[in-house]
């Protein structure tokens, strides 16, 4: 791991990057969907980012009203307007999470030690 010194603009060899990731599956940069910090691209014809491609590209579950009740619920409040408005659309092992608060909650979870969760 190296540090960068402040000031530095990393986004050129973010952009060499995903060129060479894309040619490397054999897609041109040109047609792929590109998503990086600092780049959206949705490439390809019609210009629209495929999420769904992304969200199956990370790992990731899509966010529905049912997990968005069992956080309200469990959280006891609304949930975050992100996630009530539809603007959040993925998510990682939240509803790990929500089954690991509702086992606690139970009483099957360990009393010894506190549930945290760190953002």
């Amino acid at each position: 791991f190296q540090t960068l010194p402040l000031g530095l603009d990393v986004s050129h060899g973010m952009r060499n990057l995903s060129s060479a990731l894309c040619a490397s599956v054999g897609r041109s940069a040109e047609t792929a969907t590109v998503v990086t910090p600092w780049e959206v691209n949705a490439g390809g014809k019609g210009g629209a980012v495929d999420y769904d491609a992304v969200i199956d590209k990370f790992g990731c579950s899509r966010i529905n009203e049912t997990l968005i009740q069992r956080l309200e619920m469990l959280a006891g409040c609304s949930a975050p307007p992100f996630l009530r408005r539809g603007l959040a659309l993925s998510h990682r092992d939240l509803d790990k999470l929500l089954n690991a608060v509702e086992a606690q909650r139970r009483g099957s979870g360990s009393n010894d030690s506190g549930f945290y969760v760190y953002t």
